[in-house]
């Protein structure tokens, strides 16, 4: 039975280490030039759903007050910009696989197809605003492409956050870069 949980856990262990390499080859630079969309505070970190339709925050969500201009996290295409759900989004590829969507936007300053920079504003705020990174579909947590988390070939604690991993877990990681 133990024997199982270290062959789980170092499993675990080996789908982050591929989630990073994927992020590394496919994102390269780009990861490194991402800013927080807004000056407020993050109130609900990321965190992983244990299974496809589990509960969870599949992104960061910051405690805007209403009004703020909202940022763009780096350079890309805005892929959609639109109402989803009684909210607007904006959907932006970055290239290579890598997507930002920040959402629940009183009002969009961009249309689709148009190119923006990074910090260039693209919507306001509404009362809360969740922003979401995906790498090739699969939702990754935004922290690790902002505010000094971008990747490099060593791993730290900021990339290996302790609410997504057991602390033996990324002890066993950090330790194997």
């Amino acid at each position: 039975m133990r024997h199982d949980r270290v062959v789980a856990s170092r499993s675990r262990g080996v789908a982050l280490m591929m989630v990073v390499v994927l992020i590394l080859g496919v994102a390269g630079p780009a990861a490194a030039e991402w800013v927080h969309p807004v000056d407020d505070d993050i109130v609900d970190p990321f965190r992983p759903p244990s299974g496809p339709y589990g509960p969870g925050n599949r992104g960061i969500e910051y405690a805007t007050g209403g009004g703020e201009p909202v940022r763009a996290v780096a350079a890309g295409t805005v892929r959609f910009a639109g109402p989803v759900g009684g909210s607007m989004h904006v959907v932006i590829d970055h290239g290579g696989g890598l997507v930002s969507t920040a959402a629940y936007l009183t009002s969009l300053s961009v249309v689709r197809g148009q190119r923006v920079a990074a910090g260039a504003v693209i919507a306001e705020a509404g009362r809360r605003l969740h922003l979401t990174a995906r790498v090739d579909g699969v939702y990754v947590d935004p922290m690790l492409f902002i505010e000094g988390g971008s990747l490099s070939p060593r791993l730290t604690d900021r990339a290996l956050p302790e609410r997504t991993l057991p602390d033996r877990t990324r002890r066993g990681l950090l330790g194997a870069v």
